[in-house]
């Protein structure tokens, strides 16, 4: 926050001082004014050009103040004002100009009047903000189709809408030395475990950064395993997501300016699930809930798996396949490993370009950049075709989980690397060190590899598949509460 001071009692210094601080600044408009009835009662209005409402201020706040008549310069004028002749609805006062000034630049008017040592805030907040729409990473079939935007007001009043409980509890939080963002951590009152709870407000507050623009920030600084390729928060654009999130017992952090919550606590099985998995059958949503699973091993196992067999293990092959091959490799002037390394900075390279260009030529040109890029590299005999088709897959089968794409391209890596040094055997160290590391890990003093399951029956139930509801009675294991049930016990 900014360093304290006070407001003074005369308006002119109150004035000098903000003017002094915005200078050339155009957007920031000042509106001094007098009562009709009494010149000696003077005041003046702060406000910044496109964060509020003129009108409001116009209609709302001179204009009663002007044509009032019942006004004294006294020493109760203020409270008055304050209290019998503004119409606003969000009305508060305080003599500290540091706190007048945050309000003032997060949209609200600030009143001033001469010969009282304090200021008004008045909510009028008037800014264009983006319409509320399903965000295109997290779209589902069936199901709510509301997204977050970048207003934090919103986005709590859509939480607000899933959850309309007095035990839903907002605490409101300022960081960012600099930027002044303002944080609102999220939880259900007697859900949410207290020592979770006072853990995320510690890691909170001892965010010291300058600035806040986007949720990353906050995530990369509050969470657990900072060096881990894995994250050890939740991250959503779906108010669903949250509120199912909250009444599992777990807290969300919501930031000014970005469509993106973080969750907390997360675990690794956390990744395999879906927002849709919920509003599908239950046997349909087990079926992709699986095919998850597989996609992952096949992403990060494939080009690892295919380099230790042609290069350490060429015996374990069946003989037509390696006829094939061997006659696909003729001319190749690089080796396997080289071949792969390449195609799959190449895959990578096509899919961040789809990314970044218009939507509307996105799709076009991955499919004709992988098919153009790819025969033209076989005509050329730059690299073979069976290690196109097992880049191709495991890089398609990448795309099922959107979230794990940034771990899944460096283990894909490391494990290519260790079976390309030690063939199999490699592959099962690189394996073996990948689960060591997935159980070191913490979100928040859970585990990582928490099943987050309270009795052997549950494992069945929303884990590795996706029970039907009436069997789904007690909440995940993330907090410690009395409140287990979600159903009523049979």
């Amino acid at each position: 926050m900014p360093e304290k001071k006070l407001v003074s009692s005369r308006l002119k210094e109150n004035i000098d001082y903000l003017q002094s601080l915005f200078q050339n600044d155009i957007t920031v408009k000042i509106r001094q004014f007098a009562n009709i009835g009494d010149s000696d009662i003077r005041l003046c209005v702060f406000f910044v050009d496109g964060l509020t409402s003129e009108e409001f201020i116009s209609e709302d706040i001179i204009c009663p103040i002007m044509r009032s008549r019942d006004l004294k310069n006294d020493t109760d004028l203020f409270v008055t004002i304050r209290d019998r002749v503004l119409i606003g609805c969000n009305i508060m006062s305080t003599d500290d100009m540091s706190e007048l000034l945050t309000s003032f630049l997060r949209g609200d008017a600030i009143l001033l009047v001469d010969g009282h040592p304090q200021g008004i805030i008045i909510s009028a907040k008037n800014w264009t903000i983006r319409t509320v729409g399903e965000p295109d990473s997290e779209k589902v079939i069936q199901g709510p189709h509301e997204g977050f935007n970048e207003s934090i007001m919103t986005n709590l009043s859509l939480i607000r809408r899933k959850i309309t409980n007095p035990d839903l509890k907002y605490e409101f939080f300022t960081v960012g030395r600099k930027s002044f963002t303002l944080i609102c951590l999220c939880y259900m009152e007697g859900l949410c475990d207290r020592q979770i709870l006072e853990e995320m407000r510690a890691r909170i507050r001892n965010v010291d950064i300058d600035c806040i623009i986007d949720a990353e920030y906050v995530e990369e600084l509050i969470k657990d395993g900072r060096y881990s390729p894995f994250k050890t928060t939740g991250s959503t654009e779906r108010p669903d997501v949250v509120a199912a999130k909250l009444m599992e017992g777990r807290a969300a952090i919501v930031i000014n300016g970005s469509p993106v919550v973080i969750t907390a606590p997360f675990v690794f099985l956390e990744y395999f699930t879906s927002g849709d998995d919920y509003y599908n059958d239950a046997y349909y949503a087990t079926f992709n809930r699986i095919l998850r699973f597989i996609g992952f091993f096949f992403t990060i196992s494939l080009p690892a798996l295919y380099i230790a067999l042609i290069t350490h293990h060429i015996q374990m092959l069946p003989v037509h396949f390696l006829i094939a091959v061997a006659g696909s490799r003729q001319g190749m002037p690089f080796s396997s490993l080289a071949e792969t390394l390449i195609l799959i900075v190449i895959f990578e390279m096509v899919r961040e370009g789809s990314a970044k260009i218009p939507s509307s030529i996105g799709t076009a040109f991955s499919i004709v950049g992988g098919i153009v890029l790819g025969e033209a590299a076989v005509s050329a005999h730059f690299v073979s075709l069976p290690v196109i088709i097992i880049v191709a897959f495991s890089g398609i089968t990448g795309l099922i989980i959107p979230q794990l794409k940034g771990p899944v391209i460096v283990i894909r890596l490391g494990l290519l690397f260790l079976a390309a040094s030690m063939g199999i055997f490699g592959y099962f160290i690189g394996i073996m060190m990948l689960i060591f590391a997935v159980c070191s890990l913490e979100s928040f003093g859970i585990p990582y590899n928490s099943l987050t399951v309270r009795n052997f029956r549950q494992i069945f139930s929303d884990t590795f598949i996706r029970d039907i509801w009436p069997n789904m009675k007690k909440r995940p294991v993330v907090s410690e509460t009395e409140d287990i049930h979600r159903q009523r016990e049979d």
